[in-house]
């Protein structure tokens, strides 16, 4: 089979469009992952911190709390999102 030059190039663009979907894709999944690592990370570090300053400020604790529920939500977030787009790639959705 010949192929001409001006098919090849639509190959090469259509083989380079779908690369870059693909890339496109494993870059927000592993932004995703990373999300949830360093949350998760800074939730156990807070968590940690929490003890081991012993008695203090309630207003201390209080904000400690608070960083500590919106990352729980970041990571459930992550984990959420990462999930959909596993289900996608399995064309389960």
């Amino acid at each position: 089979m010949k192929v001409s030059k001006r098919q090849l190039q639509t190959i090469i663009k259509e083989e380079k469009r779908k690369l870059l979907s693909e890339q496109g894709d494993n870059m927000y999944l592993e932004a995703l992952n990373t999300v949830a690592v360093s949350s998760n990370e800074c939730l156990e570090s807070l968590d940690i911190a929490a003890r081991d300053i012993g008695p203090s400020d309630k207003a201390l604790y209080d904000k400690m709390d608070d960083a500590m529920v919106v990352l729980e939500d970041l990571i459930n977030l992550a984990h959420q999102a990462l999930e959909n787009a596993d289900m996608m790639s399995k064309g389960a959705v």
